[in-house]
């Protein structure tokens, strides 16, 4: 009857921490019953071993690449959280120990901690690292145009001009036409390619800028198209 009954009380104390883990990854120590309040026994908290090896294997203007090792064998079961400036990031299983952080701030610093976390929402102690991004480097224009001009007489969108950008950080970039004038021209977002939109009039300067952007910084030229 001892037997049965202490077996009862682990599986009811093991079941109420798996459905109340809170927030943070943390296992409540207590829980309250009809008015009464009840201790996990301490025999149930078992010290879950903290990540070992923690490391930045990587690091860019926007980019923070995380590796890490663990004493557990990658197929028991058991969880990571990391958080990021004391919000939780990311949660992922025990057979991952790598994890790219992506889309940061450059020259931000970030604190980033790890905890293993069991199945019934207890966890480890944390291990702990700081980095910093790269600054980021702004978009630049490989040719300065300052003045397009026309020779004949073009049809509607035609080419008229690709403006040839490089981004030593490899990032996606996105072309804006500006100036007085941008009703009558368009501009492909991705590639830079200039096009007119309307049919153009011989013997006239039109005003234009072009702007891109990498997502933080952007360069931007004014220039005329002359007919």
């Amino acid at each position: 009857m001892l037997k049965i009954l202490f077996i009862l009380l682990i599986t009811t104390s093991t079941l109420y921490v798996i459905q109340n883990p809170s927030k943070s990854g943390e296992a409540f120590n207590t829980k309250s019953n009809q008015g009464k309040t009840f201790v996990r026994p301490l025999a149930e908290r078992e010290t879950m071993p903290r990540p070992t090896d923690f490391t930045v294997d990587y690091t860019s203007h926007n980019t923070v690449a995380l590796s890490w090792d663990h004493p557990y064998n990658a197929q028991q079961k058991f969880d990571y959280q990391i958080y990021r400036n004391k919000v939780l990031l990311v949660e992922l299983p025990s057979s991952q120990k790598v994890y790219v952080d992506e889309h940061l701030l450059p020259s931000q610093g970030y604190q980033y901690e790890i905890f293993a976390v069991d199945q019934t929402g207890w966890r480890s102690h944390a291990n702990n690292l700081k980095v910093t991004t790269h600054e980021n480097i702004a978009p630049t224009f490989l040719e300065r145009i300052t003045k397009i001009e026309l020779k004949k007489n073009l049809e509607l969108n035609s080419d008229l001009y690709t403006f040839d950008v490089q981004d030593l950080n490899n990032d996606t970039l996105n072309f804006t036409l500006k100036g007085q004038d941008k009703s009558l021209f368009a501009i492909d977002s991705e590639t830079g390619t200039l096009k007119n939109k309307q049919y153009l009039i011989r013997d006239t300067q039109y005003q234009l800028q072009i702007e891109v952007t990498d997502g933080n910084s952007k360069a931007s030229t004014p220039f005329t198209i002359k007919t």
